[in-house]
């Protein structure tokens, strides 16, 4: 997810909380709107931080094998 779309879910998110208590929802239904958001900000963190180790792993490799293949001597005949 790029940066600013999150900064934008996020902000509607932190307007969807902020609305919540005054949309007159029944406390049990109101409950499990509070939990379901929690799940999806969670859910969202995860998933965003899994791509960015994924792709530090992945940048990590690419210089490991591209140091290594620097370092192997050329064969001269």
């Amino acid at each position: 997810m790029s940066s600013m779309r999150g900064y934008i879910l996020y902000m509607w998110l932190g307007v969807w909380l902020f609305l919540l208590p005054f949309l007159g929802i029944p406390g049990n239904w109101k409950d499990g709107l509070l939990m379901l958001t929690a799940f999806f900000i969670v859910a969202n963190s995860f998933i965003g931080y899994r791509r960015t180790r994924l792709a530090h792993e992945v940048e990590s490799e690419i210089i490991e094998v591209a140091v290594i293949s620097e370092e192997k001597p050329s064969e001269e005949v």
